[in-house]
């Protein structure tokens, strides 16, 4: 059924219904209709500051909705939800009748008292509940792609009154739709999302690489910790995705929104084979020059070669999860500073891998109590150290020596007479 304009009367198939004390239409609505009528939620507040504030959460998504919209025909979205009130909204209940299969008199009282038409005059106030973002990427999308507006999209209404407790019930609403809203889970972006350029990389890399493709070397669970007694698994799909998404975009990238969009809009298929491509290069560089990577590969899961590399001694940095971070994090920064990645990964594939050494110790590893230490300051310290030990200029990082040896014997919660740093690399390694 689609909705009918007529004028400024606009009339809604629809489903009535209720849930508590909530009376709520189901109703299709025409992208066009939608753009036209319905406004977003900044009257349920009169504060100006708190309708500015709602204004300012619709950020980029609503631009990357309606790109969305433009480039992917197999677009789909959950429903609106919107609260209507002024005007004249008037309910016209529709008689069903029976079929061939179904009498009307053996139809349920649930069909014959909640189909019917929703009549809008057009003189009504109608704002986005739930869905503002998708509301403004429709907009969006309507002034760029022809055709668009004859979609039809699922609206629920409910009824607001614009009382003071009106507008707190509406706003209760508003709150508990988005408090208890259970968000997507990075597992589940991982394992699902066909847009994301990362999550699309990491399940090529699990069925594809000659390494990472290979049975329980990739933990998949939803926690990105890998625990010691586990002797197979290089690091978890957690990690991987991080990996990735630290790796595989340029800080220009970042700055140009490019990373966002790609994360948001399924790009061609060219362009996703040239990010696997990246991304298994550097897995690839990683296996050449780190040896354990190379066990691994040459072993697989049979020998439990992962159980020598991560223990309760701590074990070598690319088997946790902190530590492979904290190295993409030093490496994407030399990347950006116009180093080559081959000698960027041969020159850090020297340094000091094991967690219960120097300057690992204290920083990432626990000895005492024999755990990872996994405040986030530390893993910035940690590829700050990295760069600071290929001996390149610090200052091409906004890195101040002083204040990197200040932060290291702070973590370490030590004096700065009893630290001694890492030895560097020389300096014209890079050149």
């Amino acid at each position: 059924m689609n909705a009918i304009l007529s004028k400024k009367e606009l009339m809604v198939p629809c489903l009535r219904a209720t849930m508590g004390d909530w009376i709520y239409y189901v109703s299709l609505m025409k992208f066009e209709d939608i753009a036209e009528r319905i406004k977003l939620a900044k009257d349920i507040h009169k504060h100006s500051g708190l309708k500015e504030l709602l204004q300012r959460t619709l950020t980029d998504r609503s631009f990357a909705i309606g790109e969305y919209l433009c480039s992917q025909k197999q677009h789909f979205f959950n429903a609106i939800i919107a609260g209507i009130y002024l005007g004249d909204p008037t309910w016209n209940e529709i008689e069903v009748g029976g079929n061939e299969r179904i009498s009307a008199d053996e139809l349920p009282v649930l069909v014959k008292d909640s189909i019917g038409i929703l009549s809008l005059s057009g003189n009504e106030s109608i704002f986005a509940i739930d869905g503002q973002h998708r509301v403004e990427g429709i907009k969006n999308a309507l002034g760029k792609k022809k055709g668009l507006g004859n979609d039809e999209q699922t609206v629920i209404f409910v009824a607001h009154k614009n009382s003071r407790k009106g507008i707190e019930r509406t706003r209760r609403l508003f709150s508990t739709l988005n408090r208890y809203a259970k968000p997507v889970t990075l597992a589940e972006i991982i394992a699902l999302d066909e847009d994301d350029v990362v999550a699309i990389t990491t399940r090529e890399l699990l069925e594809r690489h000659e390494l990472l493709s290979q049975p329980d070397i990739i933990h998949v669970s939803k926690v990105k910790t890998v625990h010691r007694s586990n002797k197979k698994c290089l690091t978890s799909v957690h990690a991987l995705y991080e990996v990735l998404d630290i790796i595989l975009f340029s800080d220009k990238d970042v700055k140009k929104k490019l990373k966002y969009r790609l994360k948001k809009l399924r790009p061609s298929d060219d362009i996703l084979n040239e990010y696997y491509k990246k991304a298994d290069y550097f897995w690839n560089l990683l296996i050449n020059n780190f040896p354990p990577l190379q066990l691994l590969l040459d072993s697989g899961t049979t020998e439990d070669i992962a159980g020598n590399y991560r223990h309760n001694n701590g074990g070598h940095l690319l088997f946790r999860p902190a530590g492979i971070t904290s190295i993409a994090v030093a490496v994407r920064k030399l990347m950006d500073n116009g180093k080559d990645l081959v000698k960027i990964i041969s020159c850090i594939s020297q340094m000091e891998m094991e967690l219960h050494h120097e300057p690992w110790s204290g920083l990432l590893w626990e000895s005492g109590s024999k755990r990872m230490i996994m405040q986030k300051k530390n893993r910035n310290i940690a590829s700050k150290l990295i760069i600071y030990m290929t001996g390149i200029d610090l200052s091409n990082f906004n890195i101040d020596e002083s204040n990197l040896i200040n932060d290291y014997t702070s973590a370490l919660n030590r004096p700065p007479d009893e630290i001694e740093m890492p030895e560097r690399q020389a300096s014209d390694f890079f050149t």
